[in-house]
């Protein structure tokens, strides 16, 4: 058997009766373990590290490579010297990933001088797939179709790679479907993938509603040839926003589409590749109308909470993409709520109190104005104007309109004066930000 270095056992904590005082001091007997996966070494089962523990007891190390330095398979441990008596030992093997793939726990008896034990472990049942999504672009590679980005949502959200961002490298090979991405962990079953791929910044080919079957456990590979956006079509890429607001300040999480009154076939991840816009391909030239509807998620599922009044048009040729302008106005109930906390100034005080007054801008710029205080012993954190419906919202509160508000506030002490002008803030449709206005 090819041993691993010998680990050093840090202190054990033993029973003051067990040590006694004064007399002989329980003898501690030597344990080797061996260790199989699946009735196969480590290196044959696709194990890079062996994590050991014994229940009460600690081990320094306990973690072993699977090949020593002079590239030995390790088929086992000396795991130090031990008490008489039955422990609880639980071996673990991991991929050069860190993902677990082998566990199991048995119990062994130290009696003899010297103690081997062997435990054959299990394979570890997987509960996630993954897919290896490899493209084609009209049977060329990426260097021949002269792609550097390519952008892939799985299930309508954004697949993101480094830096979260969007923009996948498309990873230019050798031939015709070399090229490509892996996704993962996926749950098991169907799931709906769509890949764009992108020549200087224009979308040049589009491949939408590839359905990945997922199995547990194991990889699915696809091997996609994206059509090109030919001549004879035109694209449009669609900026949204909702009463002004970004998707994140709007609390938007998906975004349908509908062009000449006709629903887009899935519905759009509200922001990817850090920009809240989407691209809808395969048009003809001439006028065509857009309308969006902004979908937020919540635990009883996709509620609309935005809803274009009226369509945006524009005119469209062939083999180009044209920028669409769409703003969505609030659906029902049109209202939200927003806390604002007060930060710096005068209200930074720990022992003085300052006295708040502010204005608060509508979005058609009608104002509001009102009192509050700020720092001290217990200092009041802030102003909040609660989301009608929301847990905790006294019955009857109004909330505010939604949309882009704005504050305006003078805090005065008796050290001085701090004030904010013109500050931003959110109110998302149905939900509550929260913003902190800095005073200066």
């Amino acid at each position: 058997m090819t041993w691993s270095p010998r680990p050093a056992l840090a202190a054990l904590a033993l029973a003051a009766s067990a040590l006694g005082t004064g007399g002989c001091q329980p003898s501690r007997k030597s344990v080797e373990l061996d260790w199989t996966f699946a009735g196969q070494t480590c290196a044959a089962a696709g194990v890079a590290t062996i994590q050991v523990d014994i229940a009460g007891e600690i081990l320094t190390p306990n973690r072993f490579a699977c090949q020593d330095a002079q590239g030995h398979v390790t088929t086992g441990a000396n795991l130090g010297s031990y008490l008489t008596g039955v422990y609880n030992i639980t071996v673990q093997g991991f991929d050069t990933s860190g993902n677990e793939i082998f566990g199991s726990s048995q119990n062994f008896t130290v009696s003899t001088a010297h103690n081997v034990f062997s435990i054959d472990v299990a394979a570890v049942q997987a509960t996630t797939g993954s897919v290896s999504l490899l493209w084609s672009f009209a049977g060329q590679t990426c260097a021949q179709a002269n792609i550097s980005v390519v952008h892939v949502t799985l299930d309508n959200q954004a697949v993101l790679g480094e830096n979260n961002s969007a923009d996948l490298p498309c990873h230019a090979g050798t031939g015709a479907g070399s090229d490509g991405t892996s996704i993962s962990p996926l749950d098991p079953g169907n799931h709906r993938i769509d890949v764009k791929g992108y020549r200087n910044g224009q979308l040049a080919y589009d491949l939408e509603n590839v359905t990945a079957a997922v199995v547990a456990g194991a990889d699915t590979q696809l091997v996609e040839n994206l059509p090109a956006i030919t001549s004879t079509s035109a694209s449009a890429q669609i900026n949204w926003s909702f009463t002004g607001l970004s998707c994140a300040e709007a609390a938007v999480d998906l975004v349908r589409v509908a062009v000449d009154g006709a629903q887009v076939p899935g519905d759009f991840p509200c922001t990817a590749g850090g920009a809240d816009a989407g691209v809808v391909t395969n048009l003809t030239a001439g006028a065509h109308s857009f309308t969006v509807q902004g979908i937020r998620n919540t635990s009883a599922g996709g509620f609309l909470v935005y809803s274009s009044t009226q369509a945006t048009s524009a005119t469209f040729a062939t083999g180009f993409t044209t920028q669409v302008l769409v703003d969505a106005a609030s659906a029902s109930p049109g209202v939200g709520g927003a806390k604002l906390l007060w930060s710096g100034g005068v209200c930074s005080s720990a022992t003085a109190t300052a006295n708040i007054a502010y204005t608060i801008h509508s979005p058609s710029n009608q104002p509001t104005t009102g009192t509050s205080t700020c720092g001290g012993a217990a200092p009041n954190a802030g102003i909040e104007f609660c989301s009608p419906g929301a847990a905790g919202c006294p019955a009857g509160s109004p909330g505010l309109t939604a949309g882009a508000w704005s504050i305006d506030v003078t805090a005065t002490s008796g050290a001085g004066t701090s004030t904010a002008s013109g500050v931003f803030f959110a109110v998302p449709n149905g939900t509550e930000s929260t913003t902190t206005i800095t005073l200066h």
